[in-house]
């Protein structure tokens, strides 16, 4: 009877690549799904689920998570944050996408993400005076 020479690793490299695949493969799932969303309640409320979801366990999802903080957040120009139910969601989700990017924000995302705090502020159990402060910071960034 002959012994397999293949190292035990090699299996474990398979699966581990073939996990990596799923993991791409389910990202660029929820991305298109960001740009079909508008104009349809149920999958912007399904993103904004799975999203705050993602946050609580902490997945490393990069520019998705911007994405969908941003789609959360405007809700595609309907009601600030009318698609989360609790400010400490919206906070979970700006956190998220602050960092998730694992590099430094452009102009306009860290403009995008000063608004939609300010806009947080503004929902129930947020802070209105933090929240003047934070829309004035915003518009002395844009001049």
């Amino acid at each position: 009877q002959q012994k397999n020479n293949v190292p035990s690793t090699v299996g474990t490299k398979v699966q581990s690549e073939s996990s990596k695949n799923i993991i791409l493969w389910k990202h660029a799932k929820a991305t298109i799904a960001c740009f079909i969303c508008q104009d349809n309640d149920e999958r912007i409320y399904q993103i904004t689920r799975d999203s705050i979801a993602s946050s609580k366990r902490k997945e490393e999802r990069g520019y998705l998570s911007f994405l969908q903080c941003m789609i959360a957040w405007s809700g595609w120009y309907k009601l600030p944050w009318s698609y989360c139910s609790s400010l400490s969601d919206i906070r979970r989700l700006l956190n998220t996408a602050r960092i998730g990017l694992r590099r430094p924000l452009t102009k306009i995302e860290e403009l995008l993400l000063e608004m939609a705090c300010a806009d947080a502020e503004l929902s129930n159990g947020g802070f209105v005076e933090n929240s003047s402060r934070q829309y004035t910071e915003v518009l002395e960034n844009v001049s």
